[in-house]
Formats: C-alpha cells, sequence, structure tokens
C-alpha cells in the first residue's frame, strides 16, 4: 500500500519541472534503481578450485594423487545471470584477490564458466579484458567455458580489442585441459593407466581366478568415433575397456550431448544394465583406437550356473568400481551445490 502522498508525487513533479522533464527524470531513477538492485546480486555463482572440482576424466591413481596435491593452481569462477558493469566489478576484484595470495598459492590457470549467463554489456567485457591482462602478468591463463555464439563473438571481438583466451565448450573439458596442463608442468612421465588385468589383480579376492573369468568374455575393437552403446538402445551386455579410452555422453533436451565420463583401460561400462535391465541412459564412443572384452546377460547366467564362485568375484569387483565412480560423483555434486 502506497504512503500518504505517493500518488500525488508524480502529479507535484510534474508541475514543477514539466511533463518531459518529468519522464527524463522518472527513467534516470529507474535506471539508477536497476543499478543499485542488481549490484546486489552476485554474478559469482560459484568460485571453487581444482581442489574441489575435477573433470569427469577418469585418471591414474599417481595424476589423482598430484591433483590433490597442486588442487589451489586451477581456480574456476562460474558466473550467472546477466553482467554488467555493476557485477563484472565484483568477478574482477575476486581475480585481484587471488593474487594477493602467498606466491605459491596463486592459480597458474583459470576458468571463468558463461554456460548460466544471459548476457553482458560492453563494459562487462571491457572488465573481462582487463581481468585476462591481469591474469597474463601473474603468468595465469585464462580459460573461457560455456560460451555461446554471442557471447563468443562478443568476447573475442571486444571493444579492448581481440582477445585470445584458451575457449573450451564447457567447464568439464576445461577442467581437463587446465589439469592435463598441470600435470605436465608436476611431472615428464605422466601416469599410465595400470591395465585391465592389474584392476582386476586387485579387486579379485583370488587372483587365480582371472583367466577364467577372461576366458568368458568377447573381445570387440573399435575405431575413434565408433559408438559402444547408444543411449535408448536395450540394456544387455556389459563392456570392460582394455585399452583405448571412451567418454559416456548424455543427450539434454536442448539437442546438445552432457560428457559424463571419460574413461580408460579397467573401466566397466553398463554393469547397471545386468542388475536393472531396460535401456541404456547414456552413450559411449570410443574417443581412440579401443579394445574392449564383452559380456552378455546370458553369459553371466552361464556363469552363475557353472562357476558361482567366480560370479561372485564379478559382482564385488562391479560393486566396488561402481561405488568409487559414485563417490566421486557426489564430491562433485557437493562442490557445486554449497
Amino acid at each position: 500500500e502506497a504512503e500518504p502522498g505517493e500518488e500525488a508525487l508524480p502529479v507535484v513533479t510534474t508541475g514543477l519541472i514539466g511533463y518531459l522533464q518529468a519522464i527524463g527524470l522518472g527513467v534516470v531513477l529507474a535506471v539508477v534503481l536497476f543499478v543499485v538492485k542488481y549490484s546486489r546480486v552476485d554474478a559469482v555463482k560459484h568460485l571453487l578450485s581444482g581442489r574441489d572440482h575435477r573433470s569427469n576424466v577418469d585418471r591414474p591413481s599417481a595424476d589423482r594423487e598430484l591433483l590433490r596435491l597442486h588442487g589451489d593452481r586451477i581456480r574456476f569462477i562460474v558466473l550467472q545471470g546477466f553482467v554488467f558493469f555493476g557485477t563484472a566489478t565484483r568477478v574482477l576484484e575476486s581475480v585481484r584477490a587471488m593474487f594477493l595470495e602467498p606466491v605459491t598459492m596463486q592459480p597458474s590457470h583459470l576458468v571463468i564458466d558463461f554456460r548460466r549467463v544471459s548476457g553482458m554489456d560492453s563494459s562487462a567485457t571491457l572488465s573481462l579484458a582487463k581481468l585476462i591482462r591481469l591474469a597474463e602478468t601473474h603468468n595465469c591463463v585464462v580459460v573461457l567455458s560455456g560460451l555461446g555464439d554471442d557471447l563468443r563473438r562478443q568476447v573475442v571481438s571486444s571493444e579492448a580489442g581481440v582477445l585470445e583466451p584458451v575457449i573450451l565448450p564447457d567447464l568439464d573439458h576445461a577442467s581437463e585441459w587446465c589439469e592435463d596442463e598441470v600435470l605436465r608442468s608436476l611431472t615428464d612421465t605422466p601416469g599410465a593407466h595400470p591395465g585391465f588385468r592389474k584392476v582386476l589383480s586387485d579387486g579379485f579376492s583370488d587372483p587365480n581366478r582371472i583367466d577364467a573369468f577372461l576366458a568368458r568374455l568377447e573381445r570387440v575393437s573399435f575405431a575413434p568415433g565408433d559408438v559402444i552403446v547408444r543411449q535408448g538402445d536395450e540394456a544387455d551386455t556389459v563392456f570392460f575397456v582394455e585399452s583405448g579410452r571412451v567418454s559416456v555422453f548424455l543427450a539434454l533436451d536442448d539437442g546438445t550431448d552432457l560428457r559424463l565420463r571419460a574413461m580408460g583401460p579397467g573401466a566397466i561400462i553398463g554393469e547397471l544394465a545386468l542388475y536393472l535391465g531396460g535401456h541404456r541412459t547414456a552413450t559411449v564412443i570410443a574417443d581412440e583406437p579401443t579394445e574392449v572384452l564383452a559380456m552378455s546377460n546370458d553369459a553371466l547366467a552361464e556363469m552363475e550356473r557353472t562357476s558361482p564362485e567366480l560370479a561372485a568375484e564379478f559382482h564385488r569387483f562391479a560393486a566396488r568400481l561402481s561405488a568409487e565412480r559414485l563417490l566421486g560423483a557426489n564430491k562433485a555434486v557437493r562442490a557445486l551445490l554449497y
């Protein structure tokens, strides 16, 4: 409910300064109120480090340990809403604060994610240019992710001059790129996957059963780009990656594909199909020449009839891998929600 005299304010203002002047004053006040109101909305949805957020790439344990110890070298700023000069200044201040930390804790890679950004004005683009130049003075590489076509054109051809940051399609690929760069800076010999047999030996209580288990599997080869399983197909086979690398994608309603996981030797694909049945919930594609070992529902049923001890070894192995995958996913979700 309006305060006494509030309704008469526009009439009085018009009488004092004139009709057109009153309209102009109203527009100015509306702009001021907009700036004041939306400057209070933080454009930064999440501010994370590489300790909190990891890519969906399945890495050897040695690499995972290095990234855990040196995760602060990678920082993430996830933006939201419409970014203009009022909110862009806060983003720039957040980055300046990073470079006031002790040198050993300052980031070498900074990812700025725009997936949740609806738009930005020219002043925000100028602030982004300042941010990139600030990072460069501290030997920090800026990576931009989640840019739509319009924002991408606006960023790389800004009034501040053509910018040339690293631009990647989404936060996951940006995380992977930064992790690869940090690992290269830490070691000349990147970690190698232990191989499928080693993964089995770690998961089987009796390693002597490994050969008998492998003998029941069928070897299948895939070239880069080949579809191993397709979302929506009937789920009746589980695959074990023996060599190469695969990526798991989820088809979204907007027609795009979201990468859920990238996995190497020792990974298991579609194990839930053996327990839940139904249809594939994601598509798996070979990233490079890949060999997998396949086991159908019928083959597992035969194993359970003729060699229940061997089947029990497999079930324990599948449960362990699934639990490890779930723990990693839970950690990523917690980091992004809180």
